[in-house]
Formats: structure tokens, C-alpha cells, sequence
């Protein structure tokens, strides 16, 4: 009987089910947005001083510690600008600028390629409760400063996240922002010796260059010279995270 009663709610709710898991999702997402307040408050409020950037690191939307990091950051450099730009968002829900939307009420730009992922955004109370822009594009080296320039996102950024497992390299160098803090992914298989990233290809899509997965992006010494070159300095990576910040300020 338990079983003919449990089967009958999965085929009543089936139909339901994106609404249901969008709204346990915004429940979560309450309670992990005060937790964030509450590290948020101890690291502005305890940490004036710190010994590395480790120090004030959390996670509530960030895959690993950034939310922690730029929200210390925000408080303590007063980016001037509060827009940003995050490439490869997918559905937003694991990303580096939400909580910095949320809570300091940053615009943003939020791009990807999956028309999917943007739908599935614009779904989300984050999308009409903030000034955040959500669009499907497939960035490339040739068409980034146009896009921006389209959303109006093309001057006035004070961060700059990118994360597009392909031609990271080359979109970067292609950037005409002026931003504060930029935030991109490395590919740690290319090791931290050499300056090496894929080939340039515009219509390039990891899952389909190789089986493996791993060919795409760019070595991190790549792009410490890259940005060298744009007088953005670099401040510091994870291996574990592969990916790394740059700064144009010196105040670090």
C-alpha cells in the first residue's frame, strides 16, 4: 500500500517538479544568505588587518571561497563602480557575484551560452528582486567589448568574472574594461611554469575538443603575463580552486 501511495505522489508531482526544486531551492537560499551576513559582518568587523586573503574566505553561492573574499574586499578598497560582469554563469546558482548582488546591491551582467541556464535565471526571485541582466550569448575574443557595450556594461565595472572553459585566454585579451578586480579560471593541467593556452577557435566547446575534458583555457602563467602586460597585478591563486585574482590596485 506504501508503495502504490508513493508512486501515485511522484506521478501527481511529476509534472511539478521544476517549480517544487526552484522553491526548496529559494528556501536554501534564505538560509544560506543570513549565514552569509553573519561571516560577512565577523570579517569586516574582526578582520581590518589580515595575514592573506584565506583569512576571510566563505562560500554561500562561490564554488569555493570568493564570496568571502570580494565581500572583504568591496568593504575594505571601495570599488567606486558597483557593476559587474560574470561570464559562464550557467544557472546562477554557483556563482561569484550573487552574494555581492544580493547583499550590496551591485547591477550586474550574468552571461552563458545555454539559453537553459539564462531561462532558468530569469525564473529565479534573484532575477526581479535585482538589477541584474541575464542573456545567452556565446562570448568569443570578437564579439566581448561589443556585447558589453550593447548591455551597457562597458565602462564602470568593478569586476570582472570569467569562467568559459575554452578560450579564456583570448577573450581576456581581447577586454577593454578598466575593471578593479578580475576573477578568471585556469586550466591546472597546463602547470604553472609555462605560458600556454589552447589555440584560438571561435566556435570552441570543451566537451567537444577532446573526450578527456581537460583540453581547454589557459595556464596561470599565462595570464599573470597577459594582465601584466594591462597593468593589472596579480595577487594570488589556488590549485584547488584553479582560478585566480588580479588587482589594479596597489593597495594590497
Amino acid at each position: 500500500m506504501k508503495f502504490l501511495f508513493v508512486n501515485f505522489l511522484k506521478f501527481i508531482l511529476f509534472p511539478f517538479r521544476n517549480l517544487i526544486s526552484l522553491i526548496s531551492k529559494e528556501f536554501l537560499e534564505k538560509d544560506l544568505f543570513n549565514k552569509g551576513l553573519i561571516l560577512s559582518k565577523r570579517n569586516t568587523q574582526k578582520l581590518k588587518k589580515i595575514n592573506d586573503l584565506s583569512d576571510v574566505e566563505f562560500s554561500v553561492f562561490s564554488q569555493w571561497g570568493d564570496d568571502g573574499i570580494i565581500d572583504w574586499l568591496n568593504f575594505n578598497l571601495k570599488f567606486k563602480h558597483k557593476k559587474f560582469v560574470e561570464i559562464g554563469v550557467e544557472d546562477y546558482w554557483e556563482c561569484n557575484t550573487r552574494f555581492l548582488l544580493k547583499k550590496d546591491n551591485w547591477s550586474g551582467l550574468a552571461l552563458d551560452m545555454s539559453k537553459n541556464s539564462i531561462d532558468k535565471i530569469k525564473s529565479q526571485s534573484v532575477y526581479w528582486k535585482n538589477n541584474l541582466t541575464a542573456k545567452t550569448v556565446f562570448i568569443t575574443a570578437n564579439n566581448v567589448n561589443e556585447i558589453l557595450k550593447k548591455y551597457n556594461f562597458s565602462k564602470n565595472v568593478s569586476l570582472i568574472s570569467l569562467d568559459i572553459d575554452g578560450n579564456d585566454f583570448w577573450v581576456i585579451e581581447k577586454l577593454r574594461i578598466n575593471a578593479d578586480l578580475i576573477i578568471c579560471e585556469f586550466n591546472g593541467i597546463f602547470g604553472d611554469i609555462y605560458e600556454i593556452t589552447v589555440p584560438y577557435k571561435k566556435d570552441f566547446v570543451r566537451s567537444k575538443e577532446h573526450y578527456s575534458n581537460l583540453y581547454y583555457g589557459c595556464s596561470i602563467k599565462s595570464l599573470i603575463s597577459l594582465l601584466l602586460k594591462k597593468k593589472i597585478l596579480f595577487y594570488r591563486y589556488k590549485l584547488s580552486w584553479k582560478q585566480c585574482l588580479f588587482f589594479k590596485s596597489k593597495k594590497l
